[in-house]
C-alpha cells in the first residue's frame, strides 16, 4: 500500500457569479498544504497577510508567494465563457428547479438556484484539480494492485461564498460520495478519505493564500473585465508570470470553458 499523505486544501474564487456576468472570466484557486506543515503555514499567514487581495494588492501577493515557496501546491482554474448562452442556461434551469421544489415542499430550495448551484459546481471542479495536482506530485502513476488499496487523506476548506447551511451540507455529502466512490477512485483502487467544511478567512487563515492566488491570477487573465483593478494590471501580470516560472510543477494553471449542465436538469416536480 502507498500512502500519498495527508493534505489540507484551501479554496477560494475571484470574479462575479450572476446570470448576466460581465467579469469575462471566473477564477478558482486551491492551495495544497501538507498536514504536518499546516500549523506553521497558518501562523505565517496570520503574521504576514493581515488583509485580503482586495486590500493587500501586490505587496500581499508577494508575501503570499514567500509563504507558498517551493513546498505548497497551487491549482488555478480559469472558467471562461461566463457570459455565454451555456452559463445563462445553467442559471435559468436552476431558477426553474428551485421554484419547482418550493412548490412541492413549501420550503425554499436555495441549493438548486443558479447562484449556489454554479458555485457548488465550480468548487467541485477546483477540488478535483487540486487532488489531481497532489497525486501527480506525489508520484501516482497507475492503479494499485487488486489485493490492496493506496490511500490519501484530504481536509478541504472552502470559503463561505456558499453561505446557505443546507447547500453546504449537500455539497459536502455529494463531494465525499462522488470522489470516494467515483470512477477514478474505483479505477485507481484508491481510498480517498475526505473531510470538508466552509469557513471565513478569520476562522481559517489558509484561505488567505487561496484568496491571493485567485485574485491575482484573475487580474492577470487577458479575458478579465476588471472595472477598478486592485493594482496596475501590467504589474500584476509580471508578478504572476514570475510566480508561475518559479513554481514549476507545483503550480498548475488551466483555462476551462464553462460547459456544465445543471445537476437537476430533466427533473420535474409536481405538487
Amino acid at each position: 500500500m502507498t500512502f500519498f499523505g495527508s493534505w489540507v486544501l484551501a479554496f477560494d474564487t475571484s470574479g462575479h457569479v450572476r446570470r448576466d456576468s460581465d467579469s469575462g472570466v471566473f477564477t478558482l484557486a486551491g492551495v495544497a498544504v501538507p498536514e504536518e506543515n499546516a500549523r506553521t503555514v497558518r501562523r505565517l499567514t496570520q503574521k504576514r497577510l493581515p488583509e485580503k487581495w482586495g486590500d493587500g494588492g501586490l505587496a500581499g501577493f508577494k508575501a503570499a508567494e514567500r509563504i507558498i515557496g517551493q513546498t505548497l501546491g497551487v491549482s488555478v482554474t480559469h472558467i471562461t465563457g461566463t457570459s455565454a448562452a451555456g452559463w445563462q442556461a445553467f442559471w435559468d434551469e436552476g431558477q426553474r428547479q428551485a421554484e419547482g421544489l418550493k412548490r412541492v415542499t413549501g420550503q425554499p430550495a436555495h441549493f438548486a438556484g443558479g447562484n449556489l448551484a454554479i458555485r457548488a459546481t465550480l468548487f467541485a471542479v477546483s477540488f478535483a484539480r487540486a487532488v489531481s495536482l497532489v497525486l501527480s506530485r506525489r508520484g501516482w502513476k497507475a492503479p494499485a494492485p487488486p489485493n490492496r488499496k493506496d490511500t490519501v487523506t484530504f481536509s478541504a476548506i472552502f470559503d463561505t461564498d456558499i453561505s446557505d447551511p443546507l447547500t453546504q451540507a449537500l455539497f459536502i455529502e455529494t463531494l465525499q460520495h462522488s470522489l470516494s466512490a467515483g470512477k477514478f477512485a474505483t479505477f485507481a483502487n484508491l481510498e480517498l478519505n475526505i473531510s470538508a467544511c466552509f469557513k471565513t478567512e478569520q476562522e481559517e487563515p489558509l484561505l488567505m493564500l487561496a484568496d491571493y492566488m485567485a485574485g491575482a491570477f484573475n487580474h492577470a487573465h487577458p479575458a478579465a473585465m476588471l472595472g477598478l483593478p486592485v493594482a496596475p494590471v501590467e504589474e500584476v501580470r509580471k508578478a504572476v508570470q514570475a510566480f508561475t516560472e518559479a513554481r514549476g510543477a507545483n503550480l498548475r494553471v488551466v483555462d476551462r470553458p464553462f460547459n456544465d449542465i445543471h445537476p437537476l436538469t430533466g427533473m420535474t416536480w409536481e405538487s
